[in-house]
């Protein structure tokens, strides 16, 4: 994910190595009525040049809050991972960038004023697009 797909810049200074890079989703909670899409993830926030791999891989949970949700979409997997665990971000960007051609369509559909992002999760091998007018981030 080049700079972390642009979202790093949401994490603010609390944490100043935390990035989306291999960041692990733990929940989705979207909410139609109020347009709403609360994303909870485990960030790696460890200094990568510590000595110790305990420091280096900390992590850390916190909530990716869309608001103004335009859409939401994931692909069906095309693989699992049989191992238990959550599902691990692979690569990420703006979604004008997205490698896949549904990725390029949902694109055009952004309302004016929206961002849109697709996220690839390598342990299922698919694709989550999304679209909202605004992004936060905020530590739990």
């Amino acid at each position: 994910m080049e700079g972390a797909n642009g979202l790093d810049g949401l994490l603010g200074r609390q944490e100043p190595h935390a990035t989306f890079r291999d960041a692990r989703l733990v929940a989705v909670s979207l909410d139609y009525r109020h347009d709403e899409a609360v994303t909870t993830w485990e960030l790696c926030v460890g200094d990568p040049d510590d000595s110790m791999r305990s420091a280096r891989e900390r992590r850390r949970a916190g909530r990716l809050i869309l608001s103004g949700v335009a859409f939401w979409a994931i692909d069906p997997p095309q693989a699992l991972d049989t191992r238990p665990g959550l599902p691990w971000l692979t690569a990420g960007g703006p979604l004008s960038e997205a490698p896949t051609e549904a990725g390029r369509q949902l694109a055009c559909l952004l309302p004016a004023g929206a961002s849109g992002w697709y996220f690839f999760f390598g342990s299922w091998k698919a694709h989550m697009y999304c679209g909202a007018r605004r992004l936060t981030y905020e530590w739990v």
